[in-house]
């Protein structure tokens, strides 16, 4: 039922749009007829992977720079959905040092039936905490970064730096009474779209629907307002996607974060695999008894999480407490 009370708010949208004057009336802004079923589809499609099981790893790079110069980061999330009740996400970024060695520092969490569990350094010698309540997980402030592709897709490129994907952002663009104030085609028939919001942080977003890729969100840029008169793009990214089985997947990810000066960015190349519904079927993703949480979902995509140096790789953890 969630996607039929969602669409409803969505439609309601349709009735009422924002002149670029800034002015309130009733005008068709979609005159391609499609928009708020492209994101209908986008939900249901969403509830189809949710509402399943599923695996996936991201392997990319990290790209900081301040103008000047730019630090190259690896990274890798992976996650796993083993019910409706128990899921696995992690995040690992690798930096070299001074000394030739890389550091490969992960942080992991299960979430099985309510109960938190956290784990920094991927084996059982390091400590593993566990909390009974999501508001006591939350009270630790674990830097993990969990990933959310689909959300992701169309959330702020800041997402992937700190704090992790906002579940469901389609639904939060409807909390923050988004307005749309166009949607039409292009001459590839691609859905090109702007919404506004005026809630909180004010903003524009720029959308690009693409027909051949099933009219998932390939494009987005969010333009903030830094003061009345000023206003400067904050995020932008490029999604490919793929279907598998009734699926539509990201199978790359380009997601650049611009600082107000538009001088420092964050970048992210990120490519990612997919194991959903019936391949899955015999295989057990999430085992809190494991003494590496992160195996099955290595075994299962072919991975090495040790990067290649002048030194063997050494694993590090952010200081978590004996």
């Amino acid at each position: 039922m969630r996607y039929v009370l969602t669409f409803g708010m969505l439609l309601s949208m349709s009735l009422l749009a924002r002149a670029e004057d800034g002015s309130s009336a009733e005008v068709d802004t979609d005159t391609t007829g499609r928009f708020y079923e492209i994101v209908g589809d986008f939900m249901v499609n969403q509830d189809k992977l949710e509402d399943g099981r599923f695996a996936f790893v991201a392997n990319g790079t990290r790209v900081v720079t301040d103008g000047k110069q730019f630090q190259t980061h690896s990274v890798i999330w992976i996650g796993a959905k083993e019910s409706s009740a128990k899921q696995l996400d992690a995040n690992s970024i690798t930096m070299p040092t001074g000394d030739g060695v890389v550091l490969e520092r992960w942080r992991q969490r299960i979430v099985d039936n309510g109960k938190y569990s956290i784990r920094g350094m991927p084996y059982t010698d390091r400590p593993t905490k566990e909390f009974d309540s999501e508001e006591e997980y939350h009270e630790i402030r674990q830097d993990l970064v969990p990933l959310r592709p689909l959300d992701q897709s169309l959330s702020m490129a800041t997402s992937l730096k700190a704090g992790g994907t906002p579940k469901r952002i389609i639904e939060s663009f409807l909390r923050e009474n988004a307005v749309l104030l166009y949607a039409k085609y292009n001459k590839e028939l691609d859905v090109v779209a702007r919404m506004r919001f005026d809630h909180q942080m004010p903003r524009t977003v720029d959308l690009i629907f693409e027909r051949t890729s099933g009219y998932m969100p390939t494009e987005v840029r969010h333009t903030i307002d830094v003061r009345k008169d000023i206003s400067v793009v904050a995020s932008f990214t490029r999604t490919s996607w793929k279907k598998v089985g009734p699926i539509y997947v990201p199978t790359t990810m380009e997601a650049t974060l611009f600082s107000l000066n538009q001088r420092d960015t964050t970048q992210f190349d990120l490519e990612l695999e997919w194991r959903i519904g019936e391949s899955l079927n015999g295989i057990s993703l999430v085992d809190l008894e494991l003494k590496d949480w992160r195996e099955p979902v290595r075994v299962l995509f072919d991975q090495d999480w040790q990067r290649a140096s002048v030194r063997p790789a050494r694993l590090a953890d952010f200081g978590e407490e004996e």
